[in-house]
Parts: C-alpha cells; structure tokens; sequence
C-alpha cells in the first residue's frame, strides 16, 4: 500500500469517527472528497487544486480529482454552519469543564485578494480556529462592528457558566469591543497604542508621555479609555528589558501580573498562521478569491493538524517512511520533525477534553513531543 493511501486512510478513518453512524450516499461521498482535500493538502503542502490532486490517492485520473474538489469548494450547501460549527459547542463544553477559555482573535491575508478575521480558543499551546469572516480587501484593520459580530457567534456557541478570557493585538482595543466584552463577562487583555490618551485624576494624557522604566510593569487603575471615556479600565505599561520600548496594554483585570501573564499567551496564534502559511500548507498562496469559497477552505484548518498528528503517528509506527522524509523533516506544525534524527515519544492523555462525538477526534489529543538526537563529532 502506498503512503498516500496510508495517510488517506487514516485520516479518513478519523474522520469518520465524528458521524452517528456509517456514513451513506452524499455523506459518504463528501466524506470521501473531504478526506481526500485533507491528505493532498498535507502531503503537497498547497492549497493549489492541481498541486493537491496530485498527490491524493484516487482511482480517478487527476484532472478528475481536481475538479471534484473545485465543485466541493463551490458547492453553496458546504457551509461552516453544516460541515463544521456543529462540533464547536462539544469541543468547547468539553473543554471548559477542564479549564478557562481563552480566546484570540487576529486578522491575515488568504487567498488572493482576500481578508480572515479568525476568533480561536487556546488549546495544548496551539490556537484552534472557532470562527472566522472572510472579505474581499487588501492588508488591513477590521471595524470593530465586524470584531463584535464574530464574538457575538462563539458566545452563542458558548456552554452555561462557563469562564473565557479574550486577547488581542493593538487592532482589538476600540471601546465598543471592550463594551461588548464586559457585557459577555469576559476579561480581556489587549495591546493599545502608546498615543491612546486616557483620563486619570481628571486629567487626559497620552501614554507615551507617562514615564514606564525599562524591565518595570506600572498600572493605571480605574482609568477613562479613549476620548469616548470607556471606563473604568486599567492601562498597563510593560517595558521588557529586551524590546526596545515599552507596549501598553488595556484590561478589566485588577492584577497587573496575571494580565501580563495572560497577554504572553497571545502569541501562540501566530503559529496557527505560521502552520496556515509560511511553515506550513500556504493558504495564502490559494489562487481563490471568492471569499465564500476560501471560508469553506478554512473548514479544513483544525482538519490539517489531526491530519499532522496521524502522518506522525503512522511515520513513527512504519519507522519513518523514505517517501515522507521532505515533509516530515520540514519544521512544520510548530517544529514537529521525525526521522533518523529525531525521537518522537508518543503518549495519550487520559483526560483528554476531545470525545469522538466532539469537534476532532481522540487522535488529535496525542501528546507528541520531539527530541533530536544531538550528532557527536568522533573524537579526534
């Protein structure tokens, strides 16, 4: 068997796990070309129809594959809604009986000619995707009634009494986001710029003009936000002894430490762009420029990291495939390589927050952890 089919299979078979029962007519077909985008996209590293044809195991000729997934990207009853946002609310139940949701938003290119503003939850150091918008436009901020329409769609989705704190960049600090958060009941943290002028002791001054030593945090309690006088917040200066300047940071939490701390976690969606793009499947190097369509590509994001996680397991259990070597040695999906270089340790978690019936499947709750083997010189 071929290690295309390999990984098909198992990816397919992961898949599967999310349905009631053993998927029939339409459903299995959709399943089948599903699976089939999945592993073309894995083992070419595109997200170019032709490229990705070419390496999914079919009967059919490629030209014949390329086509059934064009009409799969076009099909108007592939939506979000139905082939993926119907496991979101199990995936965050579960997930929230475990721990307090965090959440980060952020906005990047895709496609050609096209904008995501993506809402992901942190999970195990990654940021899996919950929702997304995707417009037509170039490099750019999203207004904030766009930012409160997106927050608005995983509230709903959101399990009772739970917890959930939001992050974000400098793009996430307009009044009318930081209202709609408070009235949800969720802390927040984000980056606002150092010309931002606040109220404080009756006074209005810009942040720049406040003195912040570098290597020392100082905050700002119970503050007026901005011209519009949201308040009462607090505004963080934190000069990290290796940035150049100080960033300011606007929160509801009263602790200045545990905002700081929060705001650290931040950074880990720019390894889900990372893996979406540069060091892994190149999403923005699609050719589509429907935005519609590149939603529907978007659906297959949390899909190509259990993928990452079965191409793994199936290397470490065949010992390492010659055929994989390229892909497995790229520093893809956060640095996870394999090979005759590497050890890869696997283990299952026990209280894995991931069921079968829930948003991915067990198989993506595999705690991988990689270790190179260091090349000793001989001695001379």
């Amino acid at each position: 068997m071929s290690d295309s089919r390999r990984v098909y299979r198992a990816i397919r078979q992961a898949m599967k796990q999310l349905y009631p029962s053993e998927p029939q007519g339409n459903v299995a077909r959709h399943l089948n070309t599903l699976a089939g985008l999945v592993t073309g996209i894995v083992l070419s590293k595109s997200c170019q129809l032709p490229a990705l044809a070419s390496k999914a195991p079919d009967e059919t000729l490629a030209e014949s594959r390329n086509k059934r997934f064009s009409r799969w990207l076009q099909n108007g009853t592939v939506t979000p809604e139905t082939y993926f946002l119907p496991f979101v609310q199990a995936f965050l139940t579960n997930l929230a009986q475990a721990r307090p949701l965090v959440f980060i938003m952020d906005g990047s290119e895709i496609g050609h000619g096209c904008l995501a503003l993506v809402i992901s939850v942190v999970y195990a150091q990654r940021a899996l995707p919950i929702a997304w918008i995707v417009v037509r436009g170039n490099k750019g901020h999203f207004p904030a009634d766009t930012h409160v329409r997106l927050l608005r769609e995983v509230v709903e989705r959101m399990p009772l009494n739970s917890t959930a704190q939001f992050l974000g960049d400098g793009e996430f600090d307009s009044p009318q986001l930081q209202q709609a958060l408070d009235a949800c009941q969720w802390t927040y943290v984000c980056r606002t710029a150092k010309n931002t002028r606040i109220q404080r002791d009756g006074a209005w001054v810009g942040l720049a003009s406040i003195d912040v030593h570098r290597g020392r945090k100082k905050m700002w309690s119970a503050v007026c936000f901005t011209q519009a006088g949201y308040g009462p917040v607090q505004v963080i200066g934190w000069w990290d002894s290796a940035c150049d300047e100080p960033l300011y940071l606007v929160t509801n939490l009263t602790d200045r430490d545990n905002a700081c701390r929060a705001y650290q976690k931040r950074m880990v969606i720019e390894t889900l762009f990372s893996d979406q793009k540069s060091r892994g499947f190149r999403l923005n190097q699609s050719h589509l420029s429907d935005p519609e369509r590149l939603s529907r590509l978007l659906t297959l994001a949390p899909r190509l990291r259990a993928a990452q996680v079965q191409v793994l397991l199936l290397a470490w259990r065949t010992g390492g495939s010659s055929t994989w070597a390229p892909w497995l040695h790229n520093p893809i999906g956060g640095g996870w390589c394999i090979g005759p270089t590497a050890v890869i340790s696997v283990s299952f978690n026990s209280a894995c927050v991931c069921s079968p019936s829930g948003w991915m499947t067990m198989r993506l709750c595999v705690s991988l952890s990689c270790r190179r083997r260091r090349e000793r010189k001989p001695s001379s």
